[in-house]
């Protein structure tokens, strides 16, 4: 599927949340964001996963931007995978 944002998509916002996970896998799956993702803003341990041929486009991509979120992390595998 296709999911199409205007704001900040954020993954683990908060202190305390934590081992979130978003999955983009296949080749007609996209998540495309106007502003940028951010991955454990608050929170530690979250994903975001794009696999199998997936495609992210985002204005910029930020992991773990606080000093509580800790171990977060971005996977790209697969032909076909990408972000930008």
């Amino acid at each position: 599927g296709r999911v199409v944002a205007t704001d900040i998509v954020r993954i683990g916002r908060l202190e305390g949340a934590s081992n979130n996970w978003v999955n983009v896998t296949g080749t007609n799956s996209l998540l495309s964001v106007t502003n940028g993702i951010n991955v454990g803003n608050g929170g530690g341990g979250s994903l975001l996963s794009v696999n199998d041929g997936g495609s992210v486009i985002a204005r910029n991509l930020l992991l773990g931007s606080n000093s509580t979120s800790a171990g977060n992390r971005l996977s790209v595998a697969g032909a076909g995978s990408s972000v930008t």
